[in-house]
């Protein structure tokens, strides 16, 4: 009797090789779902928080091992997981950038997308992909030394499609470039004019990428001028914190204050202001 085994993973009575090895799949599979689901969770209430900061997000996607998790360690100095395995990310990672006098944005590296996910998979890898509707930009992450770059470009985009997350505003990013050639190098640069190339392990072409994001992110930014009631501190303290205050002046009335905010916030603002919403920068004199 004691040949017939029964340890842990191995094969039971009458079990063939085959069989073993789907059980193992299937408890792989299992496993995997029910971390992600409880990741699901946990990410949920994390973006509430982050829905109430109204602090810029923006997700790194791409189909896995494209390099999200060098390129997020790259931009805001982390030290996120990078290893060049499958679901080697399950959870989003999320950092925090501080641009200085321009606030501070959030990065978001997501786990990495596959062509056919497993039945069993798909709703819980969408709970963890839920954030990417909410983000403010996405950097669509490419291996740029893939041979099949159109079946990867449209994996990510048919999942992007299927979270409701397509018409998001998209940077396409080609990674990996130093191990090209100058011809290769040249002819993705010719087939994809408007998309930015770097290498996020050698640093190459990450200024024009962060110069891109902060073009993109300023679009959703405008200027307010605000009189701040004495006692209403609280207020010059959050444009502060999500904003940048450009100038602010104490008065017999209270605080003027010209300021620049990301949009989604400007409207809660709205009572404090003496200028319309949707004036210029050089229109809002004190």
């Amino acid at each position: 009797m004691s040949r017939l085994g029964g340890g842990i993973g191995t094969r039971g009575p009458g079990e063939t090789k085959l069989e073993v090895d789907r059980r193992r799949i299937r408890k792989r599979i299992k496993t995997l779902s029910d971390r992600l689901e409880q990741l699901g969770v946990n990410r949920s209430i994390q973006r509430k928080k982050r829905k109430k900061s109204r602090v810029p997000v923006v997700s790194i996607v791409g189909y896995t091992n494209a390099g999200k998790s060098t390129l997020l360690n790259t931009l805001t100095g982390a030290r996120a997981r990078v290893e060049d395995k499958l679901f080697s990310t399950l959870d989003s990672s999320v950092k925090r950038l501080n641009r200085g006098q321009k606030g501070t944005v959030l990065f978001s590296d997501t786990v990495g997308f596959i062509n056919k996910l497993p039945h069993q998979l798909i709703a819980s890898f969408k709970s963890t992909l839920e954030e990417i509707k909410e983000s403010d930009l996405l950097l669509h992450i490419v291996d740029a030394t893939n041979a099949d770059l159109g079946n990867y470009l449209r994996a990510v985009e048919e999942v992007l499609t299927e979270i409701g997350a397509i018409n998001k505003k998209t940077v396409l990013v080609f990674n990996k470039i130093d191990l090209l050639d100058r011809v290769a190098l040249a002819r993705l640069k010719e087939k994809y004019p408007e998309a930015v190339f770097i290498s996020a392990q050698e640093g190459t072409g990450i200024d024009n990428l962060t110069t891109m994001i902060e073009k993109v992110l300023e679009e959703e930014r405008v200027f307010l001028r605000l009189r701040i009631p004495f006692g209403e501190e609280d207020v010059l303290a959050t444009l502060h914190d999500k904003g940048y205050v450009v100038k602010e002046v104490y008065g017999p009335e209270g605080i003027d204050v010209l300021a620049e905010v990301p949009e989604p916030i400007a409207g809660s603002f709205q009572k404090y202001s003496t200028w319309p919403l949707s004036e210029t920068y050089s229109n809002l004199k004190m």
